[in-house]
């Protein structure tokens, strides 16, 4: 009997492989494999965007396009059947990795068990389609495969606790292996939720490369400057209102983003404002993106730049949406034929209202090549800096920088929501 594995963290193996080895005492003693995959790598980050595209096309919205898929671009290796419960044979880097992309791909076409050990996560089941999809373009042979609901854990403080099943509880990991879903299920159950946030996201970095960038642009930001991801815009605005943060305080800010209070923040759901991974990450973007500049002792505060100021002072002030992920999440719950047209709404209403927007400060500038980027004329900068000097000037204004950040009643706009 011929096993692969195909696991999205490492302990996940080591937990697993045990179990693999009872429930399947013929598998081959010789070594099998076992790919790992990161959702955030081939899914986000393996988009295709659209070519070509006009500034008539915008607001853009539309299905998730992706660059063709590598296994031996993130992970894969060839493990032992003998690892045991309190024993993982192999050091932090030394795994025997596979580098071949055909022998990944035949070992796990001609396995007898296919085993995803993967978060019980919307995510991280469309990843593991796409693996699928890649191995067995012809259809995956569904018999053969098991999705076992196992996961990290959410603390109720938002803290993420790496799955200790094996250790502490193995009789119930042994139970959730041996009696692992059908797929269909599995896949009923996460995928619609994956598929509409990744239209979500697909549809707001393309228009995001293109109209934020201009944005950037007028603000007198290099054009080589990375653009704000959905979260680093409602940042920006948070961070305007707290005047400064330490870096402390910032991922606090994230931790507990309440948005304007009208939605029940929950630690658990699948959409929050980023996640403990990705909190550092929307900050360095920031900062990458000349938007956010570092100070103090040891750069350990960060607070707009003279460039973020202009940007949000060219923004439509309905570009503030405190409650972006908390809408997304109650969006991507319900049936892909309700979750599409309330996100596309969204996008194309967010976008058309800063597409105006922009082109109100300068028609010229809306109508140039898009690739261009040109930037206004000085009498446009004019206008933007007693704008931002208006909307700037009370910001920092005594108090807990983490509560004036997180003070949205007191103003913003709605986001994507139809004016």
């Amino acid at each position: 009997m011929r096993i692969a594995l195909i696991a999205e963290k490492p302990h996940y193996a080591r937990s697993v492989i045990p179990v693999l080895r009872e429930l399947y005492p013929a598998a081959e003693s010789s070594p099998f494999v076992a790919v790992f995959v990161n959702p955030g790598v081939h899914l986000n980050g393996s988009f295709a965007y659209p070519r070509g595209l006009g500034w008539e096309d915008y607001p853009y919205v539309g299905e998730p396009a992706y660059r063709s898929m590598k296994l031996t671009s993130w992970m894969c290796a060839r493990l032992s059947m003998n690892v045991t419960d309190r024993g993982w044979p192999y050091a932090d880097g030394e795994l025997p990795l596979v580098e071949d992309e055909a022998e990944v791909v035949d070992r796990i076409r001609n396995a007898d068990v296919i085993m995803a050990a993967m978060n019980w996560h919307p995510g991280s089941a469309l990843t593991f389609r796409r693996v699928l999809d890649h191995v067995f373009p012809e259809g995956a042979p569904l018999d053969r495969i098991a999705y076992p609901n196992i996961s990290d854990q959410v603390t109720p403080s938002g803290r993420i606790v790496p799955s200790k099943l094996s250790l502490l509880f193995p009789n119930e990991l042994r139970k959730l292996v041996a009696e692992a879903p059908p797929l269909e299920e599995v896949e009923w159950e996460l995928l619609p939720y994956a598929m509409a946030r990744r239209r979500f996201d697909y549809s707001f970095n393309v228009n995001a490369f293109a109209l934020l960038r201009r944005t950037m642009s007028a603000a007198g930001i290099p054009s080589g400057a990375e653009v704000p991801t959905k979260y680093g815009v409602q940042f920006l605005y948070a961070l305007n209102r707290a005047g400064s943060l330490v870096d402390d305080d910032s991922i606090e800010l994230m931790r507990t983003w309440k948005g304007s209070g009208k939605y029940r923040v929950d630690p658990t759901a699948w959409t929050r404002f980023g996640s403990e991974r990705s909190w550092e990450n929307i900050i360095d973007r920031l900062v990458n993106g000349k938007l956010v500049e570092r100070f103090g002792d040891d750069d350990g505060e960060i607070r707009l730049s003279k460039g973020g100021e202009r940007f949000l002072s060219l923004l439509h002030p309905d570009c503030e949406d405190p409650d972006m992920h908390f809408r997304l999440d109650a969006w991507c719950k319900l049936p892909v034929e309700e979750s599409y047209p309330k996100i596309d709404r969204y996008i194309r209403t967010f976008f058309g209202k800063q597409k105006r927007h922009v082109e109100r400060y300068s028609l010229e500038f809306a109508r140039s090549d898009i690739s261009a980027m040109r930037k206004i004329d000085e009498k446009v900068f004019g206008t933007i800096q007693e704008n931002a000097n208006t909307r700037i000037v009370s910001r920092g204004q005594g108090g807990d920088p983490v509560q004036r950040a997180n003070s949205f009643t007191s103003g913003g706009g709605r986001g994507g929501e139809p004016s």
